[in-house]
């Protein structure tokens, strides 16, 4: 009897639970999500403000940023790629750098080197995007669950009430 229970459930979760109403769901889903806007920067770390400046004014009398990184950056992972950062949501960024790049538009260097606890930074803000949502392959898996989840509480329910009907009626 447990095998023929556990048989119909799986049948009638199978015709619940179908490709195209993971793939409706996550497409409702993701319409309404807001947008997330996202920042990809580049930048030169240096330990003064000495050297901070001193890379200003190279930039400013027409030197290329990314060879500057390459050459001065104390952020070797970055300044191997000319300073270039991925994108982050604003509010990943150290918050002195945040506020520095808020009025930029992309292709502009900061004004003047930005201090955090890890030195100076000069900074140029390269893009900004809205983020992508995740990829349905990402979440199909997680929806697929969770409408199953529901397709079997309501399966149950649906029998219950079935249940209780018949009882009444004997």
């Amino acid at each position: 009897e447990q095998a023929l229970r556990s048989a119909y459930l799986s049948q009638e979760v199978d015709k619940a639970v179908t490709d195209e109403s993971v793939r409706a769901f996550y497409d409702k889903q993701v319409k309404a999500i807001a947008p997330v806007q996202e920042i990809r920067l580049s930048h030169i770390l240096l330990k003064t403000r000495e050297e901070a400046d001193k890379v200003s004014t190279a930039l400013a009398s027409g030197q290329a940023f990314e060879t500057l990184a390459k050459e001065s950056s104390a952020d070797t992972v970055s300044g191997r790629e000319g300073g270039s950062l991925s994108f982050l949501k604003k509010e990943a960024l150290p918050a002195e750098i945040a506020f520095a790049v808020a009025g930029m538009k992309p292709g502009e260097v900061a004004k003047a080197p930005i201090q955090t606890p890890l030195g100076f930074h000069v900074v140029r803000l390269d893009e900004v995007r809205n983020a992508p949502p995740p990829s349905f392959e990402e979440l199909a898996p997680r929806i697929r669950q969770s409408l199953e989840s529901a397709a079997i509480q309501s399966i149950v329910a649906r029998l219950q009430i079935g249940r209780a009907s018949c009882r009444e009626r004997v």
